[in-house]
């Protein structure tokens, strides 16, 4: 990893020397590009916001291929990916506040409106004006799980001119993208439109050992309307639809073999465990193969879909804004709709034993060994539909003034239903099954305020606060009970609900010291709701977790350097995290895959403290640089892991004492570096180059820190040719060192070997390499 840091560096000095030595421009300003943003749901410069913000302009978005949660992840200090079980589980990470199941930590929003679950969050990125990362809770001002942060999606409005953009991308491993927008006035200052649509495909990276079958590739397609009506220089409208649909394959995720803490105690049971086998796994995790052992096809005439991912999407939103010159009065209505399937391999393991593999008994038949080359242990299916509806109306003063406010009320509902259809074991003749079907709902109101009070001209304070309330309902019956044992958890009938009441606020003070540097300081606290756990092998006793909450204080300072030509921005944060949720695990013996046996807890206390710095200088005419920086010592100050501490006796271990231990997903270090150039090489042709390097420590899996991922480093070039007429050509090639450090793992089991602890290893994707045509008028 270290070399290939090094050789990256080398790179971008060349690259620098190379860009530094073409012809010189004509003399202009050398300023940088000032970014607005709404973080804080008024529009203002990103440099005088009192907060932690990573911001991407549109040219941002496009110069550094920016397409998904994970790119945006990169290029911003202090936020991590982790795609637990894949992307429909994406798990981005802010300030260390990690979290592996139950409700995301991090809230993700379209032009203001929440996404609801993880499912949602990984989406292709298309037509965006911005991207705003606000790190810190913005329960606040966002409510809605925004615990650790919030990203923003800002998309492209339309405008009363005529333009538009077509695109066209081809890449290795069979990538093909296509998008498309034209934008124009219906009725001239009053009515315009914007039309959108994008195709994506990709073959990807890894095949199936078992059957030689494609795992991770990807198929997506999506429109969009978006229609800005403005009658009168007081009132907007905007009315935007989109649709997408996806057809996925599966994470390229494999199971990684036990080979540490030896037993010391022998196992008798279908065989037995000897003395001296390794019980879970201990060190850096390694890369996978291009060949995982992952079903890709039916293996039993009871599974009833095709193994991958299939999933259609409908968002419709309204945003209307009418200025009253004393106020300015705001609606934001909207209404999704996804509705997904998916089947994957529950085991993503074979058996390697000539002579067949062995479980223990539930739901394996004791002494029925497992064949050569198989796994027979389960599969993990769902169908489900999403519907949620949202509704924010606010108030707001002008931005100019010595005081000023907002005041709004939110209402939010969603509701899940869904059908559970994972099957154990994979037999010919599997034992008759419920297929339960679950009904989640959550019904959420709140109000929130904002006021700002120049106590100086260079002094001012800010007070929020939000007080939410919020009810939910989960109810589950089976579908099917002919046939079905007598007892078994898929005809368990539930009926649950609870209610939460918390109040958030957070305090805002910032000084500027003089035109160019500002200083703040915040206090703010963050409240995640509890829920319900939904897994078939969760005991009754656990059916339902409690919220978490933290108290987390950040003081920063943002300064501009050399006219406008560098700025450099520095925070310090300190998090006090308090009844954290965190993923519990029962026995073996209570029967079921792992993921049906893991429930969420609040069994969790941490303490983190931070620091990030981003910097920006355009070094010349030609040369713009960007770095970022976060160190992250995120630590428990308790924790308890009964599955653990099981594993641990057997190898005649006493129990772990979690203090100190870092959190899972939270590298210590991560630093990022960009370079950029831009030059005529003749009247009319412009030429640019980018080269992006991202470099984070290891992390660990488990809060027992037993098994990490190793460091990792990823570095991409692009370069191209701009032409007066629109056009522009780019080549690019991404991960250009191949640094497949694996992308995240997660505790699982080894099915073909007595289903002993075994991490669930997610590869990473290797070196692509493209061509872009694009054309813009």
């Amino acid at each position: 990893m270290k070399n290939r840091l090094l050789q990256s560096s080398f790179l971008l000095a060349g690259f620098a020397l190379a860009s530094g030595s073409a012809l010189a421009q004509t003399a202009e300003p050398l300023l940088l590009e000032e970014i607005i943003v709404t973080a804080r749901k008024r529009a203002e410069s990103l440099q005088e916001a009192p907060q932690a913000i990573t911001a991407f302009s549109a040219a941002d978005i496009t110069e550094a291929r920016i397409t998904g949660i994970d790119d945006v992840a990169k290029l911003t200090p202090g936020l991590n990916y982790a795609p637990l079980f894949g992307p429909a589980a994406a798990t981005p990470i802010i300030r260390g506040s990690t979290q592996t199941f139950g409700a995301p930590n991090v809230g993700v929003f379209i032009d203001g409106i929440y996404l609801t679950g993880k499912a949602a969050m990984d989406i292709a990125l298309s037509d965006l004006q911005r991207i705003e990362v606000i790190k810190g809770p913005q329960s606040a001002l966002y409510g809605r799980n925004t615990f650790a942060g919030a990203i923003n999606y800002i998309t492209k409005a339309p405008q009363m001119t005529l333009g538009g953009e077509a695109e066209l991308t081809v890449g290795s491993h069979g990538m093909l993208e296509g998008r498309a927008s034209i934008t124009g006035p219906i009725i001239a200052d009053k009515l315009a439109l914007r039309l959108g649509v994008s195709h994506k495909e990709f073959d990807g990276y890894y095949r199936s050992s078992i059957d030689n079958g494609r795992i991770d590739f990807e198929k997506t397609q999506g429109v969009a309307a978006d229609a800005l009506f403005t009658p009168t220089e007081a009132l907007s409208a905007r009315l935007r639809f989109s649709y997408a649909k996806d057809d996925s394959g599966q994470p390229a995720s494999a199971v990684v073999r036990a080979n540490g803490i030896p037993r010391t105690v022998p196992v008798a049971l279908n065989g037995g465990i000897p003395v001296g086998s390794p019980q879970t796994y201990v060190g850096e995790l390694p890369e996978m193969g291009k060949y995982l052992p992952v079903n890709t096809q039916r293996r039993i005439p009871a599974e009833l879909t095709d193994y991958g991912n299939r999933q259609e999407t409908y968002r419709t939103s309204l945003a209307l804004d009418y200025d009253l010159d004393a106020m300015t009065l705001t609606s934001i209505t909207a209404y999704n709709k996804r509705d997904n399937e998916y089947q994957i391999d529950g085991d993503n393991t074979v058996c390697e034993d000539p002579l067949g593999c062995r479980n223990f008994g539930p739901p394996l038949p004791t002494f029925r060994p497992i064949a050569f080359r198989q796994s027979q242990f389960a599969t993990s299916s769902e169908d489900n539909t999403t519907k949620d509806f949202s509704q924010e109306l606010r108030m707001s003063s002008p931005d100019q003034g010595q005081f000023r406010w907002i005041v709004g009320g939110f209402y939010y509902w969603s509701k899940l239903s869904a059908v559970q259809r994972s099957l154990s074991p994979m037999l010919p003749n599997p034992p008759a099954f419920g297929y339960p079907l679950s009904k989640l709902g959550t019904e959420a109101k709140s109000l929130f305020a904002s006021v700002a009070y120049d106590v100086t001209e260079d002094l001012t304070v800010t007070a929020e606060a939000r007080q939410e309330w919020e009810d939910q309902t989960y109810k589950q019956r089976p579908t099917v009970t002919s046939g079905v044992a007598t007892g078994d958890a898929s005809l368990r009938n539930i009926n649950l609900k609870q209610d939460f009441k918390f109040f958030t606020p957070r305090v805002i003070v910032d000084y500027k010291i003089s035109d160019d540097v500002m200083a703040y300081a915040n206090m703010a606290k963050g409240t995640k709701t509890g829920g319900f756990n939904t897994g078939l092998r969760v005991l009754e006793s656990q059916f339902t977790y409690q919220e978490e909450s933290s108290w987390n204080y950040e003081a920063g300072l943002k300064t501009t350097w050399m006219g406008g030509r560098a700025t450099t921005n520095l925070a310090y944060f300190h998090t006090d995290w308090k009844d954290q949720q965190v993923a519990c695990q029962n026995p073996v013996a209570v029967g079921g895959t792992s993921t049906q046996r893991t429930y969420t807890c609040n069994v969790g206390q941490a303490v983190i403290n931070g620091i990030e710095v981003d910097a920006q200088v355009r070094l010349t005419d030609i040369l713009t640089a960007s770095v970022g920086y976060s160190w992250t010592d995120a630590t428990y100050e308790k924790f308890v892991d009964d599955s653990l501490t099981a594993t641990l006796a057997a190898g005649g271990l006493p129990a772990m004492n979690f203090d100190g231990k870092s959190l899972p997903y939270v590298p210590k270090n991560k630093l990022f570096a960009s370079l950029k150039a831009e030059f005529d090489l003749s009247p009319g042709y412009e030429m640019f180059m980018r080269a992006d390097v991202n470099y984070q420590s290891k992390s660990y899996i488990r809060a027992d820190n037993l098994a990490y991922i190793g460091d990792k480093t990823v570095a991409d070039f692009r370069t191209g040719l701009r032409l007066d007429n629109g056009v522009s050509v780019t080549l690019f090639v991404e991960n250009a060192f191949d640094d497949r450090t694996p992308l995240t793992a997660v505790r699982f089991f080894d099915s073909v070997n007595f289903s002993i602890p075994a991490p669930l290893v997610t590869g990473a994707m290797g070196r692509k390499a493209g061509a872009t045509l694009n054309y813009t008028f």
